[in-house]
Parts: structure tokens; sequence; C-alpha cells
């Protein structure tokens, strides 16, 4: 385990660190490097004050994402102590709450393109505009209304305050953190060799246990992961899964229609008001295949993820699982031929009847994977 000393700059609004090694911290160290964690493997695990800020924006408008702790007679979401502590010493005024929803009523777009907004700005307090990724560039005048929810809500204070749980949740990845993504590149390998930057992690309590979001940046990824699930400070999964779809997402969603019978399968699913028949059929794939890959790179959490899937309504899922399971011990087990081999054989007209656990089962509300 390498605990990384770690100044962070911005250029172009994007987070480049320049680390020496240093002993033991404390609560009184500066937010800056006490924050931020490194792996052997070098992946970077942190607390995002633009994630964090964001976050608080979304729960302060009533953000509820994650398991309910009651369903009747009203729901009431499950929150967190961060989530609570945001809420109770962060309200914010009626005045920039209708910003904010007039903002939202502007630009209706998924919430997985506002985290990559968010992670491309500059630090708090200004949040300057940097390199947004393009999908997330009609969101400019975003950075405002964050810079102006940090100042009238303190939330420089109350982030603070936070961060010795962050840096417990940040501590918890390290053990497990390098093998399980290990894992995940061997089933997302170039037959070339070529090999990624590993990804940034920015740890997000703000969110609801099983969400996570992966953005593309520059030939990397950046994922935004909630909590884990039962007070795990981890959730691996979730990190996996957000981790493939960045890297397997665009070609999956160009190669969709070669899966037999996929748009009929999500229509199926749409119709029993499962969430993945919300997906578009690229999505749905992606989707599949990325829990498939946390199923692989996980074995002992393989069988948990696979009746995930089924709750959510990703049905290809074990079928996915089976076939990357008979690549790995196959000769050519590299991604590019997993598409063009063993994604055009499969067939989702196979999937006569919803599995075992389809019916019947509320899943976590998950977002932006």
């Amino acid at each position: 385990m390498i605990l990384r000393k770690t100044a962070l700059l911005v250029l172009s609004g994007l987070p480049l660190f320049i680390g020496g090694y240093a002993g033991t911290a404390s609560a009184e160290v500066s937010p800056d490097w006490y924050g931020s964690l490194m792996s052997d493997h070098g992946v970077e695990v942190e607390a995002d004050q633009r994630i964090f800020t964001l976050f608080a924006a979304l729960n302060a408008l009533g953000y509820n994402a994650g398991p309910a702790a009651r369903v009747d007679p009203i729901p009431r979401p499950e929150l967190s102590e961060p989530r609570r502590v945001v809420r109770a010493q962060a309200p914010m005024s009626a005045a920039l709450a209708d910003a904010f929803q007039s903002f939202f009523d502007q630009h209706p777009l998924p919430l997985r393109n506002y985290v990559g907004f968010a992670a491309a700005l500059g630090p708090a307090p200004d949040f300057a505009l940097g390199s947004e990724p393009p999908e997330s560039a009609p969101l400019r005048g975003l950075e405002q209304l964050l810079a102006r929810y940090y100042k009238e809500g303190n939330l420089g204070a109350i982030y603070e305050k936070l961060l010795p749980q962050y840096r417990a949740a940040l501590k918890g990845y390290l053990p497990h953190l390098d093998d399980a993504l290990a894992a995940a590149d061997k089933i997302l390998k170039s037959p070339h060799g070529d090999a990624p930057p590993p990804p940034v992690i920015a740890v997000n309590l703000l969110d609801g246990a099983g969400s996570g979001f992966g953005v593309r940046r520059g030939g990397g990824s950046y994922l935004v992961i909630g909590p884990g699930m039962a007070g795990r400070s981890d959730d691996l999964a979730t990190t996996v899964a957000s981790y493939a779809r960045v890297r397997a997402g665009p070609v999956l969603e160009e190669r969709a229609t070669a899966v037999k019978g996929l748009a009929d399968l999500v229509q199926r699913v749409h119709r029993l008001g499962l969430p993945a028949g919300n997906l578009s059929a690229g999505d749905y794939l992606t989707r599949c295949f990325s829990l498939a890959v946390a199923a692989q790179a996980i074995p002992d959490q393989r069988a948990a993820q696979l009746q995930n899937a089924v709750s959510e309504g990703c049905w290809l899922t074990a079928e996915l699982d089976r076939s990357l399971g008979e690549k790995a011990g196959g000769g050519d087990s590299s991604f590019e031929s997993f598409v063009t081999g063993s994604l055009g054989a499969l067939d989702a007209h196979r999937i006569t009847s919803p599995p075992a656990g389809a019916e019947g089962v509320t899943p976590l509300r998950r977002h932006g994977q």
C-alpha cells in the first residue's frame, strides 16, 4: 500500500498530481493530499471537491438515489451520515434552488453528463471552466451555480469536516482494488497489448450505495463511485462495472445490432417496469456486459452481481458472463476477439421468460453506470 502526499494542480481543467512519500496523516493536515491515496499499481483514489459540491447541490434539491429505508406508507431514503450532514448544514436558498431547477429544465441531460462536466472544472471555490468532454459542453453555466452554492452553503468547511470519513472510505479500496482492476483489464485488453493509464476513482459519499459513473479523461477513465453496500467502505463491483463501461461502451454501442433479438429483449424488460428497460439497445448491452465483467473480475461477488443484473432487468448478463468465462480459457481472450466472435453468436431470443428473481424485486436505484 502506498500513501502518497499529493499537491493538486489544475491545467486545462484536468487534475495533475505531483507526489512524494509522506508519513502518517492526521485530521489537521491540508485536504489537498489528505483526500488522496495511490494504490501500488498507480490507481488514484480520491475525494473530489468538485463532485462533492455537485452532489451537495443535488441532495439539497431532493436527490434521493439509493436504497429505501422505508417504502410504506411513503418512501424514505436511506441516507448516509455525510448526506444528512450536508442537507442539515447547507440548505439552499429558494432563489438559488430556482436557478438550479431552471438550468436543469433547459439542460435535461443524463446525470452522467453533469458528473463529467463537474470533473473537468477547476478547483473550488471558483470552479473555472476547463476542457469538458464534448457530450457535456452544453452545460456551460453550471460552474457559476456551483460556485454560488459553494459560497452560500459554506461547503468548504463542511467538506473539511467530512474528510476523515472520506479518508476511511479511500483506505478501504486499497487492499483489493488492484487485483479487481487487473482482472478486468484481462477481459478488456487489446490484442495489440495497448494498455490505458490507470483510472482515477473519486469516492462520492453523497450518492446512494450502488451508484457509479464513468467518464473518459484523455486516454483514461474517471470513475465516480458511491459508498459501499451494507456498511462496506468500498464498492469494487460498481467500480469495475463503471470502468468496463468507459472502456467497452463505445464499441458495444456500435456493435449492438450484432446481437439477435436485443431490441425485443429491451422492450420486454421495459414492459415489466425494470430500470434496464429504459436504456437504448446499445446502452443495455453495455450495462449487461459491464456487470458480467464485474462478476468475472470479483469471483466472491459473482453470484450477487448476477442476481443484481436479473433484478434490474439485465437478463443478458448471465450469458455474457458465461461467454467471458469460456474466452478466458481459450487462446485469444482479447476484447476485440470477443466482439468479433462471441458477440455475434449471442441470441437474445433464447431468453424466453424472465430469469428467476426478475419479478417482484425492487432493485436499487442506480445511476449512470
